[in-house]
């Protein structure tokens, strides 16, 4: 059985998805498929609040990338029992949270034996928030911490745990996604398996700290030793750097008493801010035939909304510096204009950033690989289970034979991981490969 895997991603109105391959440890990807959506599915938090347009979405991506698979398996039929979708949203981020337990001389403390005792532990409710444990950081026995556990004994047991916390509306809604849907729905959180694809600098022990800055939020996850300690989601990114240079533009007194001022919302974000970075600031940048614009101006607009991002970073990386020993080494990844961010990054924090880059030992090819894969790339290295039944092709003349009376399908109580709960227990992959950049072959 071939180990083939649906990743999707939801992005604003976009969902993207990829069928991809375990082979011999690393990721193949054997198809892409994008979807626009008419309306989008996620609010502009990145809350998903329209279950009928994910689901129906969903359920044509599932059928493109059924017909691609059967190739895959021989020509044999494929039914989808199981796709793993990344999301992301605003107010989401984590906190520590530690629990102590009186445990037997004669237990034996395992993985099984820690879930057991935390999962008896009544969960955090409240009417508009979830609160999930996604990875324990840390074990203490008898007063003596350790980062593994695995088959000692002790009297008193402390776990500390990662909590996420996130709006219920994710929940409830991925709900009813997969109420509507014929397969189940593995939800992931995007900024942790996103992290998982790039190589981390290694400087003399120091934490890592990862960030990016995408289209309609910015990420950051933060390692230590390996382990999982922070995480967040910031309601800022790119577009709202170019919304801020047409507010300024479009104010322009010239601008407003042009009959073409439309022109400047038709020009890419890309180009635009490209261009304002490349150029001199005492140069003047032209806009169509007509428009004109000091790039100190414009240089100054972008910067003032990088300058947001990053303090909001700061603030997240303020909150995890009292738990480590050594400082925090920043990486940044890869966009159109990563150089003049790592290097404004590096004077607005005072410490070098680092330009992250894909880490190549993931992969079996990079020759379909682009950046814009990262999180389904991170999202298939989380998989455990393949997304497709076969239906093998009937080897007997059927023809003649008595016709069965019809019995109606029973219907499967579907499972969902829950949004980003499903990241506990595949979180120690993360300890294995994530600064190493060395695959773990037998999980697969």
């Amino acid at each position: 059985m071939r180990n083939l895997f649906i990743a999707v991603e939801l992005i604003d109105k976009q969902v993207r998805a990829i069928l991809a391959e375990r082979i011999n440890g690393k990721i193949k990807v054997h198809g892409v498929e994008n979807e626009e959506l008419s309306v989008s599915a996620v609010d502009d938090n990145g809350v998903l609040i329209n279950h009928t347009i994910l689901s129906s979405s969903l359920s044509s991506i599932v059928k493109k990338m059924e017909n691609r698979a059967v190739t895959l398996f021989d020509n044999n039929q494929v039914k989808t029992k199981k796709i793993f979708l990344a999301l992301s949203c605003f107010p989401c981020t984590t906190f520590e949270e530690t629990h102590t337990f009186s445990l037997n001389i004669n237990q034996t403390i395992n993985e099984e034996l820690i879930d057991a005792l935390l999962n008896s532990i009544p969960p955090i409710d409240t009417p508009n928030k979830v609160v999930k444990r996604i990875a324990d950081i840390s074990y203490t026995i008898d007063g003596v911490e350790y980062f593994d556990v695995q088959n000692r004994k002790g009297t008193t047991l402390d776990v500390k745990s990662l909590m996420l916390s996130y709006p219920k509306d994710m929940d409830v809604n991925l709900d009813k996604t997969m109420e509507r849907c014929s397969f189940d729905v593995e939800s992931h959180f995007s900024p942790i398996v996103e992290s998982r694809v790039y190589q981390y600098p290694l400087i003399d022990d120091n934490a890592n700290a990862f960030v990016a800055i995408h289209n309609s939020k910015s990420y950051v996850v933060v390692y230590n030793k390996s382990k999982l300690i922070h995480c967040s989601v910031i309601p800022f990114g790119w577009n709202d750097v170019f919304n801020d240079l047409k507010y300024f533009m479009l104010n322009d007194d010239k601008v407003k008493q042009s009959e073409n001022s439309s022109i400047i919302n038709q020009i890419s974000c890309n180009s635009l801010i490209s261009n304002v970075l490349k150029a001199q600031k005492h140069e003047i940048l032209k806009v169509g035939r007509e428009f004109s614009f000091e790039v100190q101006k414009l240089y100054d607009v972008i910067f003032a909304r990088i300058n947001e991002i990053l303090s909001f970073v700061n603030n997240e990386l303020e909150q995890v510096k009292g738990n480590i020993d050594n400082n925090i080494t920043i990486g940044i990844v890869p966009n159109l204009f990563q150089d003049y961010i790592c290097e404004y990054a590096t004077n607005f924090f005072g410490t070098p950033c680092h330009s992250l880059r894909i880490d190549e030992s993931l992969l079996e090819s990079m020759d379909n690989f682009t950046y814009d894969m990262a999180t389904l790339i991170g999202l298939s290295l989380e998989m455990n289970q393949s997304s497709f039944e076969v239906i093998e092709k009937e080897k007997e003349d059927k023809t003649g034979e008595e016709e069965k009376p019809f019995e109606s399908p029973k219907k499967e109580t579907k499972k969902r991981g829950g949004i980003f709960g499903s990241l506990k227990g595949r979180l120690s992959n993360i300890e294995q490969t994530l600064f190493t950049g060395n695959n773990d072959e037998n999980n697969d």
